[in-house]
């Protein structure tokens, strides 16, 4: 019998089960218009699901920031070393959590 892997890219359709597999790993964050200004690394530490369909997963991700870095606002993209990469909206979650995170939200019905 085969071992089931989830399907780890970033480079196709987005859903739960990609960023599921991921928790726990490291990413990069830039700003797409300029990469040079802003670069920072994060984990993901959490992805938790809200409604998952056959058609549309809904879902949120955490990410933590290293150290003391400014938290990213607005559309972002998050670079993986073996997943690649992909565009985001990220936001700061303020002081829902003590530390350093953002929140990427996937809860758009299409």
């Amino acid at each position: 019998m085969k071992k089931y892997r989830s399907r780890r890219s970033l480079n196709g359709k987005l859903n739960y089960q990609v960023f599921a597999a991921l928790v726990g790993q490291s990413f990069i964050v830039t700003q797409p218009k300029s990469p040079e200004k802003y670069r920072a690394r994060m984990q993901l530490v959490e992805a938790e699901t809200v409604f998952l369909s056959a058609e549309n997963d809904q879902f949120y991700l955490v990410f933590e920031l290293d150290g003391d870095q400014v938290q990213p606002n607005g559309v972002c993209r998050i670079h993986h070393a073996t997943a690649g990469s992909t565009q985001l909206y990220l936001q700061s979650t303020g002081n829902d959590l003590p530390g350093n995170y953002c929140r990427a939200e996937f809860n758009l019905l299409l």
